[in-house]
């Protein structure tokens, strides 16, 4: 297993186990997602002979984006912190050994942890 960092959120009364090594949203991350939202897809067939720069650009944009999201173990989170961050929602990442899980509970969170597996 390892340690852990949490996700406290306190507008939501939560706490979310996750990966130790998600400490943050990257800003090349946010600023890919961000892109993401933008992005228009291409809708027609293009054959080669009528590849423009624009459809050029548009498939490369498309890639850069993919590549830079594709290697990313914990999408899930980083689409909650990007999701946090877009709403101004304010959230505090710690690790397993400076938070008091118990504590919380009495103060009413719901604590989500992740699941291993046998």
């Amino acid at each position: 297993m390892g340690w852990s960092n949490y996700i406290i959120i306190p507008k939501f009364k939560v706490v979310i186990e996750i990966s130790r090594y998600v400490d943050d949203l990257p800003e090349y991350i946010h600023e890919a997602i961000h892109k993401l939202e933008d992005f228009e897809p291409i809708e027609e067939d293009i054959q080669l002979r009528g590849l423009t720069i624009r459809v050029f650009n548009k498939l490369y944009n498309g890639y850069e984006i993919a590549e830079t999201l594709s290697c990313k173990d914990d999408f899930n989170i980083i689409c909650l912190l990007y999701f946090l961050k877009s709403y101004n929602i304010e959230y505090e990442i710690v690790s397993e050994f400076n938070i008091k899980l118990e504590k919380l509970k009495k103060q009413g969170y719901k604590i989500i942890e992740r699941y291993y597996g046998d």
